[in-house]
């Protein structure tokens, strides 16, 4: 069902413009086919919350845990 979605989505994302003559580097996408090139990429990462109750639909957790010590390094002088 979530490929289902995905290919759905894929339909409807605006075209890629292409390159034009003179220009360099890469052509810039829109948000949301960057949004939907991550979400293709890392489907497991996406779906394991629903498979796995123990996994948390957010990594607020982790950042909550990491955030006093950044604020004893900036504190410190350490942290730039």
């Amino acid at each position: 069902r979530y490929r289902n979605i995905l290919t759905r989505a894929e339909r409807e994302l605006p075209p890629i413009p292409a390159k034009q003559n003179g220009q360099r580097g890469r052509v810039a996408k829109s948000d949301a086919h960057n949004l939907w090139e991550r979400l293709k990429e890392h489907e497991g990462a996406v779906l394991l919350f629903a498979r796995d109750p123990n996994v948390p639909f957010t990594n607020n957790r982790a950042e909550r845990d990491l955030r006093m010590s950044q604020v004893k390094q900036k504190v410190s002088g350490c942290f730039r």
